[in-house]
């Protein structure tokens, strides 16, 4: 019993290393001769177009010639579209101008409002103490200070007086001149103008400021305070004048967008080569109407092209990114184009049917692409060629 499964082991053994070995060795040969297959040349091709529609004023493009980067290729009428950005350029011009008017007229205003509130201000204070004042009345200084006044003014007139009597008596005795009598006389009628002045002045300090002057001073306050707040009024209209402003330079914020629209317009009436290549279709013809974003030409790129060819199921395993590969067309026999895996489809599809494979009987394959250098521009777009990966 043990030495039949002892032999059943050992074949099975057999089975699974001939296995190995058959696969193995035929992966290796399969791997070593490289995988082939077909395509076609594609290259990348743009539709050349214009943002914005126009009258054709210009075309340089021919089909079949060879045009380099930043060759103008066409170009629309652009009478209307530069009247358009000079009158966006004049209206942004016209907004700045007043702006900085408007701006200049707030700074002004707002300095003499300042002015204006300070001396407001300063009206207010003094008529508001000129009032407190005539309301109290005299203070006990001022009376003191006039009765003083007024004590001077009659212990000067007192002396005087005795100095014109003395005079008197030596004038009548006939000692003394006239004049020298006049002189003293002159000065004790002054002395006695002098104190009946400052006794005047004593009594009207004494009595305070008449009703009257009271409602002088409550009147002058109150026009001081009306003064005041007409000029703090004036902030409320700087404060418009702001909004104004502000509203003035949103106009201008549009305008300005409005000129880069245009100058846009005006830049995208033009339209250059993007990269060097070919035309390869022109599609319409200088005076022709040409609508915003239909092709006028087509540029197609061929120093750099491409290879669309399948690889089968079986054979997916053996194509990795970056490998190297060659490519070979009939109408270069014997030249080698080194290329690349640039692209292997995550997804499997049916053969095409412009795809002929040796093994037919495979249905699902795997497309890859194959870039490769075109530096003589030999390689054409459509042209059958084999690519051999390596």
């Amino acid at each position: 019993m043990k030495r039949k499964k002892l032999i059943i082991v050992g074949f099975l053994i057999l089975i699974a290393a001939g296995l190995i070995y058959y696969f193995g060795w035929f992966g290796r040969e399969e791997e070593a001769a490289g995988i082939e297959t077909s395509g076609h040349i594609e290259v990348t091709e743009v539709d050349l177009s214009f943002r914005i529609s126009g009258h054709l004023a210009v075309l340089t493009a021919e089909e079949g010639r060879q045009v380099k980067k930043g060759d103008l290729l066409a170009e629309l009428k652009r009478e209307v579209l530069q009247a358009r950005r000079d009158q966006a350029a004049a209206q942004v011009e016209e907004l700045e101008a007043r702006c900085a008017s408007l701006a200049m007229s707030i700074d002004i205003r707002e300095e003499v409002l300042e002015a204006q509130i300070k001396q407001a201000e300063a009206g207010v204070s003094a008529a508001k103490a000129r009032f407190v004042s005539l309301k109290k009345g005299s203070r006990e200084e001022e009376i003191r200070e006039a009765a003083a006044a007024r004590d001077r003014a009659k212990t000067e007139w007192e002396n005087r007086e005795r100095d014109h009597q003395r005079m008197k008596s030596l004038y009548e005795r006939q000692i003394v001149p006239a004049s020298q009598f006049d002189d003293a006389r002159t000065a004790a009628e002054s002395a006695k103008a002098a104190y009946l002045a400052a006794e005047e002045r004593f009594q009207l300090v004494k009595a305070g400021p008449r009703q009257e002057m009271v409602w002088e001073g409550r009147a002058n306050l109150s026009g001081s305070d009306a003064a005041l707040e007409a000029a703090r009024a004036g902030l409320r209209e700087v404060a418009k004048m702001k909004l104004d402003l502000k509203a003035l330079q949103g106009q201008l914020a549009q305008a300005q967008a409005l000129l880069t629209l245009a100058e846009e317009d005006l830049a995208d009436a033009r339209l250059y080569v993007p990269f060097n290549g070919f035309i390869t279709v022109k599609n319409v013809e200088e005076s022709e109407f040409v609508q915003a974003g239909s092709p006028v030409a087509t540029l197609a790129q061929l120093d750099e092209v491409w290879v669309r060819t399948y690889v089968p199921e079986t054979q997916l395993g053996l194509v990795r990114l970056g490998q190297k590969a060659e490519v070979t067309a009939d109408s270069f026999p014997g030249k080698v184009y080194p290329g690349r895996v640039t692209y292997i489809s995550p997804k499997a599809e049916f053969t095409p049917k412009n795809v002929q494979t040796k093994e037919e009987r495979v249905k699902l394959v795997y497309r890859i692409k194959v870039s490769l250098a075109n530096p003589d521009q030999e390689l054409k777009a459509g042209m059958p060629v084999d690519v051999r990966l390596r």
